[in-house]
């Protein structure tokens, strides 16, 4: 088996995903035996797992929180600087609130209620709700902690796989063309022999 690039070199490995041959020079490139197909591949399904995941209900959360806070908020209140920036605080704190939400769950709040019973309903009743809002407003406070340093690590993962996108893109094409000058090289040289021969 040849290389898939390199179609005169002896094939050193196999891609994970596709299985196509990869020479020692192609095989050294990422650190996974991979093509550059399949390695763009990747890259596009996880920029598109971040934006879905994180980046983009964040945004529809800040904009939420904007018009919850227009429409919360009356105008009357707040004037000049002061009226815009508590409609971004109120989407901020919005958009924070499912990452605050998170940590709350999964560090601070680990208890259990039992099932409601036919006695004592109104105290467990009041004890639910009383959690709730408790956990409620602490998922606003850590959120507004939470959002910047959650959101860093899918943003540099965008960043990083968008620059590796158009690093095998950039690659994809230098070989393409060094494929074509050395495809018009062969035909000027058996053009040039034939002239001789002539």
């Amino acid at each position: 088996m040849n290389c898939c690039v390199h179609n005169e070199e002896a094939a050193v490995a196999a891609c994970i995903d596709c299985g196509k041959g990869l020479c020692k020079e192609c095989a050294k490139k990422y650190e996974k035996y991979i093509c550059d197909e399949c390695n763009l591949n990747r890259t596009q399904n996880d920029q598109t797992k971040v934006l879905m995941k994180y980046i983009i209900p964040s945004i529809i959360l800040f904009i939420g929180g904007i018009l919850l806070g227009i429409f919360v908020i009356p105008s009357g209140y707040f004037y000049g600087i002061k009226f815009i920036f508590h409609y971004l605080l109120c989407g901020y704190i919005l958009a924070g609130f499912p990452w605050g939400w998170k940590l709350v769950t999964r560090f601070l709040f680990r208890v259990r209620f039992p099932s409601f019973t036919e006695q004592y309903v109104f105290m467990k009743l009041i004890g639910f709700v009383t959690f709730m809002i408790l956990k409620i407003a602490l998922s606003m406070i850590i959120g507004l902690v939470a959002l910047p340093i959650n959101l860093i690590n899918p943003i540099i993962t965008f960043i990083n796989s968008r620059k590796l996108e158009k690093n095998i893109l950039k690659t994809q094409e230098t070989e393409n063309n060094d494929e074509k000058n050395d495809s018009s090289a062969e035909v000027v040289s058996v053009k040039s022999e034939e002239t001789n021969n002539e």
